[in-house]
């Protein structure tokens, strides 16, 4: 065999190794982009999919213009698996069925009134602070008692005696003792203003804040109504999508539902009526209770 040694030729064989890489490796990466990145294996059954929970507004009355008083009905689609985005509403052939996710909302004029209070004390030794807030909530305890507040209306939410640093000169110095009692007082909602007024005149307390909300026995009957909305609004949705796919709705196949959402009104505002000696009044606005169903139905 012959070999190569025209000085010429041997100098071009690695440039042209190279060249012959480099054009490899471009048309490798370009079969490689090109290759579609997912697969799909057996027919995926027809379905009808329909979205109208992302988007849409609420069915129904704004429970912000809403007379407080009887209950305001209004409904809404929601995403299937409480996934934003998601369809709310989903048919299939192959199976029979349309599967629905839908929510419902009732705003109800608030039954109970929550005042949250708190005695705070500091002292150079945590016994005096201890004995300071104790004296602060007898005397609010009292107070109550005198309003007519009973006296399993009023529990403990908060409790702790801690010591108190200065940390202006680069290091911690013990400069006394920090305690807090914080109640919380359930009352009627006309009643509010009393418990207020009660409260800071026994001295010794803050008003931390007072929230307009429902009962229990109310929250479940609130419940219920926005659960009936909810399941009118579901069978809506689900009629219309299986009447457009050419379908007749069937019966309910099941029926499962999620937590239900109470959401308060606006922050009450307090007004001082110089006709009643300064007793302070509470404006409370409506809760709104929200509940959430997914239904399936059969088709025929």
């Amino acid at each position: 065999m012959n070999r190569i040694t025209h000085p010429s030729i041997r100098t071009a064989l690695p440039l042209l190794g190279v060249i012959v890489l480099l054009l490899s490796a471009g048309c490798l990466g370009a079969i490689t982009s090109s290759s579609p990145r997912a697969t799909t294996s057996g027919s995926p059954s027809p379905t009808v999919s329909v979205g109208t929970g992302a988007t849409g507004g609420a069915v129904g009355a704004d429970p912000a213009t809403d007379v407080v008083g009887a209950p305001s009905v209004g409904a809404s689609a929601g995403a299937v698996g409480g996934v934003t985005g998601a369809p709310s509403v989903s048919l299939s052939t192959e199976d029979g069925t349309v599967a629905v996710a839908a929510s419902g909302s009732v705003s109800v004029a608030p039954d109970l009134a929550v005042v949250q209070l708190s005695a705070v004390a500091t002292a150079d030794s945590p016994d005096a602070a201890r004995a300071q807030v104790a004296s602060d909530v007898s005397a609010v305890r009292s107070a109550l008692a005198n309003a007519g507040v009973p006296k399993d209306a009023i529990t403990t939410a908060y409790y702790a005696i801690q010591p108190q640093y200065d940390y202006s000169n680069g290091h911690s110095t013990l400069v006394g003792y920090r305690a807090v009692h914080a109640l919380t007082v359930k009352t009627g909602v006309d009643a509010a203003g009393d418990v207020v007024d009660a409260a800071v005149g026994a001295g010794g307390v803050q008003v931390n804040s007072v929230q307009f909300t429902l009962s229990d026995a109310a929250q479940q009957s609130a419940r219920e109504d926005a659960l009936r909305a909810a399941m009118s609004h579901a069978k809506g949705d689900a009629n219309a999508v299986a009447s457009a796919a050419d379908a007749t709705l069937g019966g309910v196949r099941s029926v499962s539902t999620g937590g239900s959402v109470v959401t308060p009104g606006p922050r009450p505002v307090a007004m001082t009526e110089a006709s009643s000696g300064g007793k302070t009044t509470l404006n409370a606005g409506p809760v709104t209770v929200t509940a959430t169903v997914q239904v399936v139905y059969g088709l025929q």
